[in-house]
């Protein structure tokens, strides 16, 4: 019985001493993101407008790849500059939320019908201020029904 204490405390120490990725600097994605367009920095509104931007940029140019609209990326990066300023937590009102200004009414219904359930582990749909999310219902919405509630300015 002692042999099974000490291999266990000699196994416990050992995988403490052994570097990991994230000891040596490397970016960790968390183990509960799943899906595409998985981003170790989630954007939050204290990294700055030009940081927020840049990894918004980053999620439209994945969910393009991912879900190609027409139009493509420029497409997304329009709509989402004239909707939001690409600012994922962008309001008009309470109606309208997030980098496309999804009606507050009709957020929940969509995350459902766009996002598979294991993209997003945890309770409920995420929020419509989840820029990934947010991304992600347009891109599949567009690529399913074409540009509908987005249809004017970028053309």
């Amino acid at each position: 019985m002692a042999w099974i204490t000490r291999t266990v405390t000699l196994t416990l120490v050992l995988l403490a001493l052994t570097p990991t990725a994230a000891s040596a600097g490397a970016l960790v994605v968390p183990h509960t993101s799943h899906g595409p367009c998985v981003f170790v920095d989630d954007p939050k509104p204290k990294m700055g407008s030009a940081r927020v931007e840049h990894l918004v940029h980053a999620m439209y140019a994945c969910a393009q790849r991912r879900f190609p609209v027409p139009r493509g990326f420029s497409w997304l990066d329009c709509t989402g500059d004239r909707e939001s300023g690409d600012w994922p937590w962008a309001s008009n009102g309470g109606r309208y939320l997030g980098l496309f200004q999804h009606a507050a009414s009709a957020w929940d219904g969509r995350a459902r019908a766009y996002l598979p359930a294991f993209w997003f582990p945890g309770p409920g749909t995420p929020g419509a201020f989840n820029a990934r999310a947010n991304a992600l219902v347009t891109a599949r919405m567009v690529r399913a029904g074409g540009t509908g509630p987005w249809a004017g300015g970028c053309g």
